[in-house]
């Protein structure tokens, strides 16, 4: 057993900074996958678009999505901007920019 854990390198799983790491990079996993599984129902029987237009829409954010992943991180590279700093910042646009999504699926008011 204890050759396993050794090749197998368990015993970062008593490190509690990579246990919060791995177990918030599951949650957001997760939580887009969610998302992108329930967005296209929300465009085509919310807001009213023709599935075309739905699934345009969703080519248009998977091809932003690609190319932020390309992009950001050589300008957050040449900026010698932090990765905590730089998750952080994505986290709150994100989170921004899907809770104005969800308050139109709630039907709540947005102030």
């Amino acid at each position: 057993m204890a050759r396993m854990v050794d090749m197998m390198d368990l015993d970062l799983l008593s490190d509690p900074v990579f246990v919060n790491i791995v177990v918030g990079l599951a949650v957001v996993y997760t939580a887009g996958i969610n998302f992108s599984m329930i967005y296209p129902f929300y465009l085509h029987m919310d807001v009213g678009m023709t599935l075309a237009d739905t699934a345009t829409c969703m080519s248009v954010l998977a091809a932003f999505d690609i190319l932020s992943r390309l992009i950001v991180p050589q300008i957050t590279d040449r900026l010698n901007v932090g990765s905590r700093i730089t998750y952080l910042v994505a986290a709150v646009l994100l989170a921004a920019s899907r809770s104005g999504t969800y308050t139109h699926l709630l039907k709540i008011p947005s102030h």
